[in-house]
């Protein structure tokens, strides 16, 4: 919408919009899923190189898992205002058939 003039994108760019920010936050969602392997590396032995590697990667697979957390929520929110102005744009449309079918134009 553009300011209170209109709006910028008919119902279908909306919902493809909507329908594109869902995928990306799908995707954020399923490699975080992954990232989260990161999150239980354990060494391969218990010396202190093992367990320290072991260590960084968790700790860098925790980063990840919070950035892509990050992202979806993100991708979720504009997913959202898509939806929310499509939802405008179509009330917007019934309320201007039903002025219409009254016989008003406003």
């Amino acid at each position: 919408m553009i300011g209170d003039e209109g709006f910028a994108f008919d119902t279908e760019t909306l919902q493809h919009l909507a329908n594109q920010w869902a995928d990306f936050a799908r995707r954020y969602r399923d490699a975080r899923d992954l990232a989260n392997h990161l999150t239980r590396a354990e060494g391969p032995g218990l010396d202190y190189a093992s367990v320290g590697h072991a260590e960084t990667l968790v700790a860098s697979g925790q980063a990840l898992k919070a950035a892509l957390d990050e992202r979806v929520r993100y991708c979720e929110d504009m997913r959202d205002r898509f939806l929310a102005a499509l939802g405008k744009y179509i009330a917007a449309e019934d309320e201007a058939e039903t002025t219409i079918d009254k016989g008003r134009f406003e």
